[in-house]
């Protein structure tokens, strides 16, 4: 590839933007998505950006960094040419960028101050991110529902799986062993129920289903083995709010936790861990020795803004399956009246990010709710304030190699939930996150009427064979057994 040479950015406004007036400006452009002083991985897809105001006509872009290197566009939008991008940031890693941002608005351009994007020393090595991504909608099996995966090098999306396939299909929960596409699975419900698997590359479809259990396995956690699979069994309902700021309350009136052996094809009970509790949202430590859930104890009549959810652990044997010993406390959030779902611990094992909200085992309906990180060895932690909003903000998930997160917000326009990615640096800092980048962002979000959730890393791109799963749910899945 060509190398760049530097450009002077008066310079160049004058050779690109002498169609009108030049006037600077004391403030920082105001862009969408916001990407004034992020952080980023030097193979992330460009970050396009467009101005808030709906009423500019032109924009001229330059980014540069310390060592001279510069990349400059004129344009409706920020729209940066996807080779010269990463070609920019292979030679600014750990370096920062600035950014120089120019508009055009009735015959006269403003100056924008410059702002800075770091380009992270941490590389992010996996090369995708899976999600799942449904308008947000309570009582229908919308035909806009799927599991989707995102090049993060690129714009590139493709579906995994989506109802299209066969209608009457709710597209569920989805999950990758530690980013591995290797091992992974998918809830299907609906008409042609089935969980899909993949373990070791290798496909199946297994029927869950059993009048031992009050439901089919819901949320799960995969054993860093690939041999097991921790799953919650939950009795979930639905409750409407008649007024305020929160929609929709989902809660639990009752669930266990089980074990599946993927290779026996067999449902492991735990009695310790189905008990009158409400036990859900399974994780196991990288290690492969501790199962972490989270338990509320259920309130009589259901009341939901009384469940009050704590993360706890239990050791677990990798060679029978089962659970074993004391279940231990570590996150007691109700002791502060408060709630603590969907722990998540990096791969390192260094730290357990969760989140805290008012109640409840559903944290994307909560607008209070907020993500934490927990350090491990300190059992300090972390709000991780500059992650957080003024919005709902929950779902997270790791990166492989510990430094990068992915979560769902919805401080965009308060509706709907949007992914954005975050940075850990090795003292445990964070650093503000960036929204997934689009070609066009103004224009795709504007157009989409969906929301994203359960977003996960993916050291590859995922794919799987329609015309085999949708064969195979005709057919039925295989019954498993249960211990």
């Amino acid at each position: 590839m060509k190398k760049y040479l530097p450009i002077i950015f008066a310079a160049f406004l004058l050779g690109c933007t002498d169609s009108g007036k030049h006037f600077p400006s004391d403030s920082l452009p105001e862009i969408y998505p916001d990407y004034i002083g992020v952080t980023i991985p030097a193979n992330i897809a460009p970050l396009n950006f467009n101005m808030v105001d709906d009423n500019v006509d032109r924009m001229a872009v330059s980014v540069s960094n310390s060592h001279g290197n510069n990349y400059s566009v004129v344009a409706d939008y920020a729209d940066f040419n996807i080779d010269q991008w990463h070609e920019l940031l292979s030679m600014s890693k750990g370096d920062s960028l600035m950014v120089q941002v120019s508009a055009l608005k009735d015959g006269i351009w403003t100056d924008y101050k410059s702002f800075p994007v770091y380009v992270s020393a941490d590389s992010l090595a996996d090369r995708g991110i899976t999600y799942r991504r449904l308008p947000p909608s309570y009582n229908i099996y919308s035909v806009f529902m799927g599991i989707y995966c995102r090049d993060l090098w690129s714009f590139h999306e493709n579906t995994v799986i989506d109802n299209k396939l066969n209608s009457g299909m709710c597209i569920n929960c989805h999950t990758q062993n530690q980013t591995s596409t290797k091992d992974m699975m998918v809830h299907i419900r609906g008409t042609l129920p089935g969980t899909y698997i993949r373990h070791n590359g290798k496909e199946e479809l297994i029927d869950t289903k059993m009048d031992s259990l009050m439901s089919v396995c819901v949320y799960n956690s995969w054993h860093p083995s690939g041999k097991f699979i921790a799953f919650s069994v939950n009795g979930t309902r639905q409750s409407f709010h008649v007024g305020g700021l929160k929609r929709i309350e989902v809660y639990d009136k009752g669930s266990d936790m089980v074990i599946y052996d993927v290779e026996n094809h067999q449902i492991i009970r735990q009695p310790v861990l189905m008990t009158e509790a409400c036990e859900t949202y399974p994780s196991f430590s990288p290690d492969g020795k501790w199962l972490y859930f989270c338990s509320a104890e259920r309130p009589e009549n259901d009341e939901c803004e009384k469940f009050k959810y704590n993360i706890y652990r239990i050791a677990f044997d990798p060679n029978s399956g089962v659970v074993q010993g004391d279940i231990e406390p570590v996150i007691i959030a109700s002791a502060n009246d408060k709630n603590a779902t969907f722990p998540r611990i990096s791969p390192d094992g260094k730290y357990l990010m969760y989140c805290e909200c008012d109640y409840g085992s559903f944290p994307i309906h909560h607008p209070e709710s907020e993500i934490r990180m927990l350090n491990l060895s300190t059992m300090t932690v972390d709000s991780l304030s500059i992650a957080n909003s003024g919005d709902a903000d929950s779902f997270h998930n790791w990166s492989a190699d510990s430094h990068w997160f992915v979560f769902c917000s919805r401080r965009d326009d308060g509706l709907h939930t949007r992914l954005y990615i975050g940075h850990i640096d090795n003292e445990g800092h964070c650093d503000k996150p960036f929204m997934l980048p689009q070609e066009n962002p103004k224009r795709y979000y504007s157009d989409l009427f969906q929301s994203y959730n359960t977003p996960d890393f993916c050291d590859d791109l995922v794919d799987i064979d329609h015309q085999w799963l949708l064969a195979n749910l005709k057919k039925g899945g295989q019954k498993v057994t249960l211990k």
